[in-house]
């Protein structure tokens, strides 16, 4: 049988290798050190969201994380490419399917089915395959609406098949399938007479968006307010869990909402409240 004994100079990476990351030469990236810090913050981030919102769906959770990776000015696309190098991942994608990546990877295989599966709801645990795939599919380039599509599929379906039932005191059952809540949504007037200055912005408490338009603003009953992606992404959530909606600060029930644009009072109105 023939020996073959190789010379630890043999791992060493030759002396013009170029990092794909730094530009330093003499190593990889893979063994790059550059973004140790960030690697930690990201983790640090993630595990205070899956810890923090125990109360809501693991998928809502992953939205906030996705929305921070995404969205923060902070992260290039070269960071979060280098951080799924660490990963062992593929670094291919726009930011958005980056962002996708890292929660797929992170915070679903590595925090929810590893780390930290007794933080999951029993509704978690049913549901949790389809939200990896989820996220994996938007990870490989497929656009956040078809993917919520995909989605919502899966979730008319299921509520089709629940028997479970409910306190029709407090809700109501729309064909069959979709939960609508005892919300009252208003309108908002906004001071927009200065047409060369574009509309005032606030900062978003769930997704930590700091330049959110106050057009997208919403108010609840409680004097919080949120963005209006955020307010859909938790009413849905509550369609889902047949529960109703609650402030993500103070955990007071959603009773009234006000809005600035009409066509956002419309789209509340059609698919989350009782009229």
């Amino acid at each position: 049988m023939n020996m073959y004994i190789l010379n630890k100079n043999q791992f060493k990476m030759p002396v013009n290798t170029k990092c794909g990351y730094c530009g330093v030469q003499g190593h990889a990236i893979g063994v790059c050190n550059s973004l140790e810090q960030l690697c930690t913050v990201i983790q640090s981030r993630a595990l205070d969201v899956f810890t923090s919102n125990i109360d809501w769906s693991v998928n809502s959770r992953a939205r906030i994380f996705n929305e921070h990776l995404k969205n923060n000015r902070n992260y290039l696309v070269k960071d979060l490419r280098f951080i799924l190098v660490k990963m062992g991942c593929s670094t291919n994608g726009t930011k958005q399917a980056l962002a996708a990546r890292i929660v797929h990877q992170h915070f679903y295989l590595q925090l929810a089915l590893r780390q930290l599966p007794h933080l999951l709801s029993f509704n978690d645990t049913l549901h949790i395959s389809e939200y990896i795939n989820y996220w994996f599919n938007i990870s490989n380039g497929l656009s956040l609406d078809q993917a919520n599509r995909q989605l919502d599929s899966y979730f008319d379906f299921i509520r089709e098949i629940d028997i479970l039932e409910i306190d029709n005191t407090n809700f109501h059952q729309y064909n069959n399938s979709v939960i609508k809540f005892p919300i009252k949504v208003f309108m908002e007037l906004v001071d927009l007479t200065d047409e060369n200055e574009k509309p005032p912005t606030f900062e978003c408490a769930i997704c930590m968006e700091d330049e959110c338009s106050v057009l997208d603003k919403v108010d609840i009953g409680c004097k919080h307010s949120f963005c209006k992606q955020c307010v859909t992404n938790v009413i849905l959530d509550s369609q889902a869990k047949r529960k109703h909606p609650c402030c993500a600060l103070c955990r007071s029930d959603y009773k009234t909402m006000h809005v600035r644009m009409h066509n956002i009072l419309e789209d509340f109105n059609h698919r989350f409240c009782l009229l």
